[in-house]
């Protein structure tokens, strides 16, 4: 089975969402419905996390909905999410999505690449 890491799965997020919307076969549609929740719950869960890590580490900029995190402190910042952003994400239970049951769908190349590793058959 393929295996992804946060940031793969929030760079796939936005491909995911884009062939989430393409009307296809029931069984292509089934298991990319089920991988845009992985990823979706997955990536919500990270952000979740940095939001969390923004706030320990940082302070809110004047009255506003912002946030910083000061040079001091960046280092410990990035550190934390490079390593977060490393952890593996569960896949079990997920089953790659087949090329045939997509071909003919109008998709950009760019999110065709960040697809490929949830996608058997496009040697």
């Amino acid at each position: 089975m393929t295996e992804l890491t946060l940031k793969e799965a929030n760079e796939l997020l936005p491909a995911i969402c884009e062939l989430a919307a393409i009307p296809m076969p029931a069984k292509a549609s089934y298991r990319v419905g089920k991988w845009f929740k992985k990823i979706q719950d997955e990536v919500f869960a990270f952000n979740e996390a940095r939001s969390k890590l923004i706030h320990s580490l940082g302070h809110q900029v004047d009255d506003s909905d912002q946030w910083k995190v000061d040079d001091d402190k960046f280092s410990a910042f990035r550190d934390q999410i490079n390593d977060l952003a490393e952890e593996s994400v569960d896949l079990t239970g997920l089953q790659k999505i087949d090329f045939s049951d997509i071909i003919g769908i109008n998709i950009t190349p760019a999110s065709l690449i960040l697809l490929e590793p949830i996608i058997d058959g496009m040697e």
